[in-house]
């Protein structure tokens, strides 16, 4: 499959979703607001506060996400949007009645933000779990001021076990393809996903593709819009070193940057934006464009 077939594909799969074409937006999709009121009414973890309880929902939401990968996708992610049965319909509403008791804890998430994806990137969410594990167990249990701490590192530390979880399911699920796949090109990046899941987002991405895996796999658990900020500065190390190895083309990178751009058609209305920045000046006023800048703009 040449790139353009498979970005045309890819741009046709997106966009004839529900969320493109019903223009339902990046909220939650009716099957995984089900299972977040699922866990949040049934409290199966004894939560012993709203804004925890609300907290292993998410978690719950997210080990219980279906694992979707549509035909020509070298990044994946991306919501289950597939209907609800009668019963599920049924259940859903009566759920909704509960929730209505639920006290308002804030919005779910704030977005319009970029997050510090490098570090993410650097450290991978293991590294993310043993500075929150760290930070919780240096806590003075004795002291009012610790108990609202313990609260916030207890629900991140549940979410993103949940986030290591559905990457399981995504990587196991990529297998389960590529072991029914006839065509062995197809079968070959099946096999890649399924080897880049093994390693982010859990751990240090190692290459330029799972640098772009797992910073589109963390943000679009996050349910709201988080631009990924200075792409072309911190993916360019990723870049150079893949180059030099042998790992990767510029042909390549370029596609797969394109893979990327393209997978919020599937989970945001039209009209939204996720952004990214490149080029510019440091705080010197010294120019930083390089290579990725350039890769970038070819992908768009």
């Amino acid at each position: 499959m040449t790139t353009e077939e498979r970005l045309a594909l890819l741009r046709k799969t997106y966009r004839e979703s529900d969320i493109f074409t019903q223009y339902l937006g990046y909220t939650r999709v009716r099957r995984q607001r089900l299972n977040f009121m699922r866990a949040y009414v049934n409290n199966p973890r004894g939560a012993f506060s709203a804004r925890l309880r609300r907290a292993y929902a998410e978690a719950y939401l997210l080990e219980n996400m279906a694992p979707v990968i549509h035909p020509g996708e070298r990044i994946v992610g991306l919501p289950d949007i597939s209907p609800l049965t009668e019963e599920e319909q049924e259940e859903y509403r009566e759920l909704e009645k509960a929730m209505r008791a639920a006290p308002d804890t804030g919005p779910l998430t704030i977005g319009h933000m970029a997050l510090d994806y490098p570090k993410l990137l650097r450290v991978g969410v293991s590294g993310l779990l043993k500075e929150i594990r760290e930070r919780r167990a240096a806590l003075d249990k004795n002291e009012p001021e610790s108990l609202p701490k313990e609260e916030f590192y207890e629900g991140c530390e549940a979410e993103l076990e949940a986030l290591g979880t559905l990457a399981a399911h995504y990587r196991d699920y990529a297998r389960e393809l590529a072991g029914k796949e006839s065509d062995p090109d197809r079968k070959r990046e099946l096999e890649e996903i399924a080897d880049n899941l093994s390693v982010v987002p859990m751990e240090p991405a190692k290459t330029f593709h799972q640098a772009l895996q797992c910073l589109h796999f963390y943000n679009f658990c996050l349910w709201e819009l988080y631009y990924f900020g200075r792409v072309d500065r911190y993916l360019e190390p990723y870049y150079t070193a893949d180059l030099a190895a042998g790992r990767l083309s510029r042909e390549e990178a370029v596609e797969l940057f394109a893979c990327f751009l393209l997978l919020p058609d599937a989970y945001i209305m039209p009209g939204i934006a996720i952004d990214s920045l490149i080029g510019g000046r440091d705080p010197d006023g010294r120019a930083v464009e390089n290579e990725v800048t350039f890769l970038v703009l070819d992908a768009i």
